[in-house]
């Protein structure tokens, strides 16, 4: 309660508002009534209402995005989406209740699939519990009445169930209800129940080594190697843009499909991108045709990136572009897939 009150009277001062909260609601309406995110929302349908302050849509063809103030961070979409997100209505359907109910059961099933060894190594621990209680009926009671002990970690699991369902969310839920089997064991004595307590114990630390191993290979492979785990080389971006004589604090513009959430080679080099091509809130169908818009015609091309330094953008960030660019004074960065415009005085991107 000490932790809740702190962080409430700390979301509540910074929102001007009392909220224990925005995340599950902003959630809800993402997950369960399709609105449209991560960035670019400019309103619509007509019953989730629209933004009081999205980020700036400057161009629709193709799309261009300014969002460099009032936050000077990294990535501004990504910082405080209940700004740009407030003025969305929310409202219940249940059809889209019963609809998210059931890929939730699916994603649930999915992070149990994760950790299988695990979950039946678990699973199998119940039903030494149960078969313990039955052969010794005067231990039944006293195992049973614990049980609600879990009831918290049940009622978090089924919350997420309502809205969205992803590993990192029910874990601690998880753990806790993966380790009653074994503290209902634990309080048993006798030198039966002593062997189950070890076989559990055993059953589970190499579930748990196997599973743990399984999972981090890669990541430890990478570690040994030096590789970048994201295989699109963002260190080696972050490096170059460096190299080229940014620093940090520099105001810089991304093209991309999709969005930037996970820029690392922003955070590592340290800028504030301000400007953007590329988003899943307002033209998700065509990202790709609005690329090969920007890189294929000249004066499109003069036209965006003027708009890009009227933000105050020296650098251009195009990351994730699933073809070549030939488009003179685009540079690749080695070791990557991404290519880096430098925007010097307004000069056509042709010469």
């Amino acid at each position: 309660m000490l932790f809740v009150v702190s962080y409430s009277v700390g979301l509540s001062w910074a929102l001007g508002r009392p909220t224990l909260g925005e995340a599950g609601a902003l959630n809800y309406a993402f997950h369960v009534n399709h609105l449209k995110h991560w960035m670019g929302w400019q309103g619509g349908p007509k019953e989730l209402g629209s933004p009081i302050h999205p980020v700036r849509l400057l161009r629709t063809d193709p799309p261009v995005f300014a969002f460099g103030e009032p936050f000077h961070v990294t990535y501004p979409p990504q910082f405080n989406m209940v700004y740009w997100y407030q003025g969305y209505r929310q409202f219940f359907s249940f059809r889209n209740e019963i609809r998210v109910v059931f890929e939730n059961l699916r994603a649930l099933k999915d992070v149990l699939r994760e950790t299988l060894a695990v979950t039946l190594a678990v699973a199998l621990c119940f039903c030494l519990v149960l078969w313990d209680a039955i052969s010794h009926r005067d231990s039944g009671t006293r195992s049973v009445s614990t049980w609600v002990l879990y009831l918290p970690s049940v009622l978090g699991v089924l919350f997420f169930l309502l809205v969205h369902m992803e590993g990192r969310y029910v874990a601690g839920f998880l753990c806790v209800l993966f380790l009653a089997p074994y503290l209902a064991l634990d309080r048993s004595s006798g030198s039966t129940r002593s062997a189950l307590r070890t076989t559990a114990l055993v059953l589970l630390v190499v579930a748990t080594v196997y599973n743990s191993s399984k999972q981090l290979y890669g990541a430890v492979q990478s570690a040994i190697g030096r590789e970048d785990m994201s295989g699109e080389g963002q260190w080696a971006i972050a490096e170059y843009l460096q190299e080229m004589g940014l620093k940090a604090g520099d105001k810089v513009a991304s093209v991309s499909p999709k969005n930037d959430i996970r820029c690392t080679w922003a955070y590592a080099s340290r800028v504030h991108v301000v400007a953007a091509i590329g988003n899943d809130a307002f033209d998700p169908e065509n990202q790709i045709e609005d690329l090969h818009l920007f890189f294929d015609n000249p004066s499109t091309q003069d036209a965006v990136l003027q708009l890009f330094r009227e933000q105050g953008a020296v650098a251009v960030v195009a990351t994730r572009i699933p073809f070549d660019v030939s488009s003179p004074g685009w540079r690749q960065v080695p070791g990557s897939k991404a290519w880096v415009f430098l925007l010097g005085p307004s000069a056509p991107a042709g010469r």
